[in-house]
């Protein structure tokens, strides 16, 4: 009887952690982050320091110091934990996905 409960527990919460594991896929996309206070650059699932500006498939620019220059003027800074893919769609701490 004990083992059943433990396995049914460890089925709960391995569900429970499936949202979480899809997440931590989103994050792991090609894009670029700021992690630990530097930019690095996520491709084909390495993970390297950022060299050079990165410029992103809708036109904005990612500069080495974490700054965003958008195709429409706008400047965004990024925080340690926020990413942003390829295509331009950031993804900040909390794991919220948005357009800026």
């Amino acid at each position: 009887m004990r083992k059943t409960l433990t396995r049914a527990l460890t089925l709960v919460a391995a569900a429970a952690l499936l949202p979480l594991a899809a997440l931590a896929d989103d994050r792991g996309s090609d894009g670029v982050a700021m992690q630990g206070g530097h930019m690095v650059v996520r491709a084909d699932g390495t993970t390297a320091a950022m060299t050079q500006d990165v410029v992103l498939q809708d036109g904005s620019r990612v500069l080495r110091n974490g700054t965003v220059l958008r195709p429409d003027g706008a400047t965004v800074v990024m925080h340690d934990g926020d990413a942003i893919s390829k295509d331009g769609t950031f993804m900040v701490r909390d794991g919220i996905q948005f357009q800026r």
